[in-house]
């Protein structure tokens, strides 16, 4: 899982590169924009990165993307209240769910932060009982843990998230 920040840009194959040294077979990348998918997407075919999943943001809107070397398969996303911030994919090979999330920031609407959050909570109670991950960018993490002190907004929710078993 990686934030590439706003698109990735002039990083974007110095990002891919890192992939591939690492020897990723599976990768999970969040705030791309639709001005850098297609150099993004080649770059990821460059090396071997050739089942790739994406959301669909609008503008400069960062979305979430997920690039394979095994064979994926786009999963229900269901009622997602962003649905350009949510992935949710199958890895048949290995019967894996990935979901993959890219939460907004407080700054951009604090009611749509409280509703994806609480629509992901919903989501999670299935997914624990599942052989299934969820990862991303959360925008967010739990006081006196993922910080020093006690700042996060919805951080009640990753304390959730805990509790039901992720």
């Amino acid at each position: 899982m990686w934030n590439i920040q706003n698109g990735g840009g002039k990083r974007i194959h110095g990002i891919v590169r890192a992939l591939a040294e690492a020897g990723s077979d599976l990768c999970v990348l969040s705030e791309y924009n639709s001005t850098s998918l297609h150099q993004l997407i080649d770059a990821l075919g460059n090396h071997g990165f050739n089942n790739i999943l994406h959301t669909q943001p609008e503008g400069r809107q960062g979305g979430v993307l997920v690039a394979a070397k095994t064979p994926t398969q786009l999963g229900d996303i269901g009622d997602c209240p962003s649905p350009d911030r949510w992935l949710h994919v199958l890895v048949p090979t290995v019967d894996l769910e990935i979901g993959a999330a890219y939460i907004p920031n407080s700054e951009r609407s604090r009611t749509e932060k409280f509703e994806y959050r609480q629509w992901l909570l919903h989501v999670g109670t299935d997914l624990v009982h599942r052989k299934a991950i969820i990862c991303g960018d959360f925008n967010t993490g739990l006081p006196y843990v993922d910080e020093d002190g006690k700042t996060l907004v919805c951080a009640e929710s990753m304390a959730q998230m805990l509790e039901s078993g992720w």
